[in-house]
């Protein structure tokens, strides 16, 4: 006879969902994380970028879980590399990426990867607008303090998108987080914004 499988309550089915997607991710990363590596940040880079995302945007859509989204932009970093010097400025670059890396992690599923040039991108799966803007809120304290060899502070500005709330893909989410990084730097720098629901606009550009 045929082994009868036990019934599975809504709850008990949701529960098995949720465990069988993180389960999911964390077999995706470490599969992704051992090609994709930046080899000056040693963060994951952006072609590991592209596929995670995807993935996590998915895994959100299917399950209704929030997932947030932190494009980070160090701040004035053309000025830095012109004053110190590129070797100087790779410098700045792995130890910021070392501080968003060591303080966004609450769990294995936070991946921070560098997006190009002087920008990074977090993806926080579970993450709501209040949760995302406490990490965002951390991980900007943590690099305004960190000790550089120029004995100069560097900042950072972050944008903040949530799917599904400003974004359902992965194109429109992108393009909430970089306008919203943007309007932080237009308010000064050295502080994080949140996009506003269902962003369409046109990314601002020109700030540094």
């Amino acid at each position: 006879m045929t082994e009868m499988q036990p019934f599975l309550s809504q709850e008990q089915q949701i529960a098995k969902l949720h465990k069988d997607n993180q389960e999911l991710r964390i077999k995706n990363y470490s599969l992704l994380k051992k090609v994709h590596t930046d080899t000056l940040t040693q963060v994951p880079n952006r072609e590991f970028l592209s596929k995670r995302f995807k993935l996590e945007v998915k895994l959100s859509l299917d399950t209704q879980i929030p997932l947030a989204v932190l494009l980070i932009d160090v701040d004035h970093f053309h000025d830095y590399n012109e004053r110190h010097g590129h070797p100087e400025g790779d410098k700045a670059l792995k130890r910021i990426a070392r501080i968003l890396r060591l303080h966004s992690k609450s769990t294995d599923l936070i991946s921070v990867a560098r997006y190009g040039g002087e920008e990074f991108l977090a993806l926080i799966p579970g993450a709501d607008e209040w949760v995302a803007t406490k990490i965002a809120e951390r991980l900007r304290n943590k690099v305004q303090d960190v000790a550089l060899d120029t004995k100069e502070q560097i900042t950072i500005s972050i944008g903040i998108a949530i799917c599904p709330d400003h974004g359902s893909n992965v194109d429109s989410l992108l393009v909430a987080a970089d306008r919203a990084m943007y309007q932080a730097k237009a308010a000064g720098r050295n502080q994080l914004s949140v996009a506003p629901s269902f962003s369409l606009s046109v990314p601002l550009k020109g700030a540094e």
